[in-house]
């Protein structure tokens, strides 16, 4: 248990980090950002800006030019 939580701690220290902020700083203050492996789900009354909130995700994912894959469902 040591031995992880050692490595666990060496890579939240580490410069490398695999989190991709959101385009907003109030939300990344909550929630950190975007991890590998992470559903999202977003979810909201018809008119509420679901789409656009997505793209954003989107834009800014495509800015940090991070390599991860994005599966949407705009419904």
């Amino acid at each position: 248990m040591g031995i992880l939580i050692e490595q666990t701690m060496e890579d939240l220290r580490s410069e490398v980090s695999n989190v991709i902020p959101y385009p907003w700083v109030q939300l990344n203050n909550i929630v950190g950002g975007l991890s590998r492996g992470e559903l999202v789900i977003i979810g909201g009354r018809p008119g509420m800006g679901k789409s656009t909130f997505a793209m954003n995700i989107l834009a800014q994912c495509v800015l940090q030019a991070h390599p991860y894959e994005v599966l949407g469902s705009f419904h």
